[in-house]
């Protein structure tokens, strides 16, 4: 009787390719803790960043503060010295011969300035101008809500642009007014007519 012998297929290539994939394997590993490494080490140097950026802000912040406050009083204080310029040349006091002062450096027109600064000495139609620009949108709504003739609306405006301040309850003055107006109480004198 013949015996029939079967050849076993090579596993060689197999046991060669499963070692280079546990190399790899190892070497994906130590890769990956090195990345690791690198981004746990990125992190950190950004947030020092970050945080040195802040208090970089911060002071440039309060650097810039400052500088706008001097320099608001700077401007309040030549508003000061043009109004005691003008006083002295109405009362015939004039600078010694030789002696020039230069209005041109103390302008404040030709410097910004902050209306918001309490340093900031304003001019009272700017005061005003501002506090009208203020109301502006409020009053536009009071138009909207209330019924007015075309008279008693330039009448309204006229009256709050001839006022030299604002109530904080202005439309209740408003109305006051309106109803004022309206009883023959106040006769509005308008420009032009």
């Amino acid at each position: 009787m013949r015996r029939h012998y079967i050849d076993m297929p090579d596993r060689e290539p197999v046991g060669r390719l499963l070692g280079k994939l546990e190399d790899l394997v190892a070497d994906m590993e130590e890769l990956q803790g090195d990345l690791s490494d690198s981004v746990e080490y990125y992190m950190d140097e950004t947030d020092d960043m970050f945080t040195e950026a802040s208090l970089y802000l911060d002071d440039a912040a309060r650097d810039a503060w400052s500088n706008r406050m001097l320099f608001r009083e700077l401007n309040a204080g030549r508003k000061e010295i043009i109004s005691l310029l003008a006083l002295l040349e109405d009362n015939g006091i004039c600078p010694p011969d030789g002696k020039h002062l230069s209005r041109r450096r103390l302008d404040p027109a030709l410097y910004p300035q902050d209306p918001d600064s309490p340093f900031y000495i304003q001019d009272p139609d700017e005061r005003f101008g501002s506090l009208l620009a203020g109301q502006l949108a409020e009053l536009r709504v009071f138009e909207e809500a209330t019924p007015m003739t075309t008279g008693e609306r330039e009448a309204l405006r006229d009256h709050i642009v001839s006022r030299t301040g604002f109530d904080p309850d202005a439309p209740e003055e408003w109305v006051r007014f309106l109803l004022d107006l309206r009883s023959g109480g106040c006769m509005p004198v308008l420009e032009g007519r």
